[in-house]
């Protein structure tokens, strides 16, 4: 896989998230607001990582920052995030929660 940029993105998770076990591989999109433009993004995780979205039980609507690079992917302009880490967004997730 070439790499061709750094990626630091937050965004909420939409659709299921794909797990596959052999290699472990955790695929799923997330949608993230430019302005007045939203964009839908394919993020993967792979091993640890891919395991740790697993067991933290990341789900569809979940707000989340990614930090990893846009990598491309098997078929011609296919492009990816591979994630090197993953977390939750608190601070989206207070904000929803009292409606700042």
């Amino acid at each position: 896989m070439a790499s061709y940029a750094k990626v630091f993105m937050a965004g909420t998770i939409t659709g299921q998230i794909t797990v596959r076990t052999s290699p472990d591989i955790a695929l799923f999109k997330i949608e993230t607001v430019l302005g007045q433009d939203r964009v839908t993004e394919w993020v993967q995780a792979q091993g640890d990582l891919a395991r740790f979205v697993v067991e933290k039980k990341f789900k569809p609507g979940d707000q989340v920052l990614v930090h990893g690079e846009l990598v491309q992917g098997n078929r011609q302009g296919e492009f990816f995030t591979l994630a090197h880490r993953l977390s939750h967004d608190e601070s989206a997730i207070w904000r929803l929660a009292h409606g700042a």
